[in-house]
């Protein structure tokens, strides 16, 4: 049971920084657009 909730939690967090620094590469132009504008 430990290890299912480890590897839930590992999953988790992966999922968590890829879509944080996806996020990160989207928004970075969008700001830089507006900042323009």
């Amino acid at each position: 049971m430990e290890l299912i909730f480890e590897i839930t939690l590992l999953v988790f967090a992966l999922g968590s920084a890829i879509a944080t620094f996806a996020g990160a590469q989207k928004n970075s132009p969008t700001r830089q657009r507006r900042t323009d504008k």
